[in-house]
């Protein structure tokens, strides 16, 4: 995914990483399920949106600012159907369907649902215990394509997400190597343990939460996701 980014970044100067990385993920891998693509999408996200710490950072964990709850990715929505409209151009029924569909306003930032996270889940199990739970139910119930595409999906986020972490952890002991900042130190402890194992107190788990929530918006940027609907 990476290289077929870098040699399409000339093509792709309208939209935002984000934008790109779904335009892209729709076109290279048309085999996979809607789930899978969308699961791909998000892991390459992840993976090529550089993590970033701050010497005052108590935690570790990258949001995007916006001046409105509608949404944050992409930044212009607008930007991200002209250029699927021109990347479709090649299939005209695509093509024209999606041209009605602009001019009659069946694109939307928002549908109008909310959704809560299941952070306690998450912070019981921990994400290894996650991914062991996911792949057996793959080998002993995914009886059909659809519940083997969901554990998949799943899998390759999780995944994502984990190794997201392990940046994180990377990128505060390369800091605290050169500044020694015990809050630094901290995040990088706190990465190292929850990018495996589940939450030992509250500031990892915290954290962890954190870190579904940069998933999480990363995913589709809903104002409708807040840490004002954790319970």
């Amino acid at each position: 995914m990476a290289d077929v980014m870098k040699s399409m970044e000339k093509e792709i100067i309208y939209t935002d990483l984000r934008s790109k990385i779904i335009a892209v993920t729709e076109k290279e891998i048309l085999s996979k399920s809607v789930i899978e693509r969308k699961a791909y999408a998000e892991a390459a996200y992840f993976f090529m949106n550089k993590v970033q710490i701050d010497l005052d950072d108590l935690f570790a964990g990258r949001f995007e600012k916006c001046n409105y709850c509608v949404n944050i990715y992409p930044t212009d929505i607008e930007q991200e159907i002209d250029y699927l409209a021109r990347i479709n151009k090649e299939q005209s029924e695509k093509y024209k369907s999606m041209l009605i569909a602009r001019e009659i306003g069946l694109f939307t930032r928002s549908p109008g649902a909310h959704v809560v996270p299941a952070y306690d889940q998450l912070i019981q199990e921990g994400i290894q215990n996650r991914i062991d739970r996911i792949l057996y139910y793959k080998e002993n119930y995914a009886d059909d394509s659809e519940k083997r595409n969901y554990y998949t999906a799943e899998l390759i986020v999780l995944r994502a997400m984990q190794k997201r972490i392990l940046a994180y952890a990377k990128e505060a002991e390369s800091k605290y190597k050169i500044y020694g900042s015990e809050n630094i130190k901290r995040i990088m402890d706190t990465c190292n343990q929850i990018a495996y194992n589940r939450p030992e107190s509250f500031h990892e788990a915290l954290q962890l939460v954190i870190f579904a929530h940069e998933l999480i918006l990363a995913e589709g940027g809903s104002g409708s996701i807040s840490f004002g609907r954790l319970v």
